[in-house]
């Protein structure tokens, strides 16, 4: 729950950034992916753990939340 709460005011932050590289205003969008483990792993485990479960995750209002077991 925790995850998911910083997750959505990170979100909520980026959406109120005012972006306009061309005059008109942009809507920024951002992924957001985390990774708990129990065992040591190489930052390359982690980050493919971390984005094959972003990836089979539902989207919940542009927020995806996904756990992973090593």
């Amino acid at each position: 729950q925790d995850a998911k709460e910083i997750g959505e005011r990170i979100r909520g932050a980026v959406g109120e950034i005012y972006f306009a590289p061309k005059g008109d205003k942009d809507v920024l969008a951002i992924s957001v992916g985390g990774v708990v483990f129990e065992h040591e792993l190489d930052f390359e485990d982690m980050y493919r753990f971390a984005e094959e479960g972003m990836a089979e995750a539902p989207d919940e209002a542009g927020l995806r939340l996904s756990h992973v077991t090593n």
